[in-house]
């Protein structure tokens, strides 16, 4: 089976992440019987991203040569248009959150087949997803497709959670993923500084929260996740991080 999934950064981790996490978790389910390196008839995936490098980050080295052993492509979002052929199309597209597929590609899409559509919303746990998970969405036009909404949950009765294999720790072992190990080594013993990992948007909210941090006593490790919050850091600073 072929798969295209589709994702326009709009908060830029959270967005980025869950696809990331989706088209994993697909390429590490077998849809194909005959999935095999001898088989010509793979599953394949194929991810558009309108910041495909930040998908490639958040991957990490190790997690793309995984994803390359399973025929995962990380790909601009501009290139779909210019992606299909009678040859190369989808059995499955998903939208992650109510992304729209490009005009372009939708059209080549009616030219050669007719793939399911489904799109992935928010998690959420309240109680009105459960009666819409799985729902179709009827075209509000001649040229639109029918979708059927995937709404993730917490209850069997819903899409569930992308949770995955956690890692295996030792209850007196302080775990730290491969890709922070390097940053890992820079910080001060756990007994000497608490820690604390930043997601923002950056902002003045982050320069108050920065104010309170230099007003306290206890002293603290911050880690910023990518370069919103960093541009913000560096600016309360008045000098650089990197």
């Amino acid at each position: 089976m072929r798969f295209d999934i589709f994702c326009h950064i709009v908060d830029h981790l959270g967005d980025a992440g869950v696809s990331l996490r989706l088209v994993r978790r697909l390429a590490l389910t077998h849809f194909t019987s005959n999935d095999h390196f001898t088989s010509s008839d793979k599953d394949s995936f194929r991810l558009f991203c309108d910041q495909p490098e930040l998908i490639k980050k958040l991957a990490g080295e190790d997690m793309l040569s995984e994803l390359i052993t399973h025929a995962v492509e990380i790909l601009p979002w501009e290139s779909a248009a210019q992606s299909l052929n009678a040859k190369i199309f989808p059995d499955v597209v998903i939208e992650t959150f109510s992304c729209e597929l490009p005009t372009k590609y939708l059209t080549q899409l009616k030219n050669i087949n007719t793939p399911l559509i489904i799109n992935v919303e928010y998690l959420s746990a309240q109680s009105w997803t459960l009666e819409a998970h799985g729902l179709p969405s009827p075209p509000s036009h001649a040229d639109d497709w029918l979708r059927y909404f995937y709404y993730p949950g917490f209850t069997a009765s819903s899409g569930g959670l992308l949770q995955g294999k956690l890692p295996s720790v030792d209850n007196h072992q302080e775990y730290v993923p491969k890709s922070l190990e390097q940053v890992w080594r820079l910080l001060r013993p756990s007994s000497e500084a608490k820690r604390i990992c930043l997601f923002t948007y950056g902002g003045d909210q982050l320069k108050r929260f920065l104010d309170q941090v230099s007003a306290s006593e206890i002293p603290l490790d911050l880690l910023f996740c990518d370069a919103p919050a960093i541009q913000i850091a560096e600016q309360w600073l008045g000098e650089s991080l990197t």
